[in-house]
């Protein structure tokens, strides 16, 4: 029964997660930032080094042309790097 279950839940975990993809996208600034969903629009204020968003600064994630999420913090080679404030809107 156990092994029922948790086929079933690995089942919904790779049902939620379909269509996802995940990467680096270019920003309009010729910066490169890491995306869990690709298909979401970014803004990054902050410094670009060696074509990558790094540094402090704010980066803006829209779903639907809504603000759905802030993160004001550092960015090393577009990934987040360290502590930082991730504010989810709604």
């Amino acid at each position: 029964m156990k092994t029922v279950l948790l086929f079933f839940a690995l089942m919904m975990v790779c049902f939620l997660s379909f269509g996802q993809e995940s990467g680096y996208i270019n920003l309009p600034n010729g910066c490169q930032i890491w995306m869990k969903d690709k298909s979401n629009k970014v803004e990054w204020t902050g410094p670009c080094t060696n074509g990558y968003a790094s540094g402090f600064g704010t980066k803006k994630v829209y779903e639907d042309n809504k603000l759905s999420s802030e993160y004001v913090g550092n960015l090393v080679n577009g990934k987040r790097d360290g502590k930082g404030k991730n504010t989810l809107h709604g």
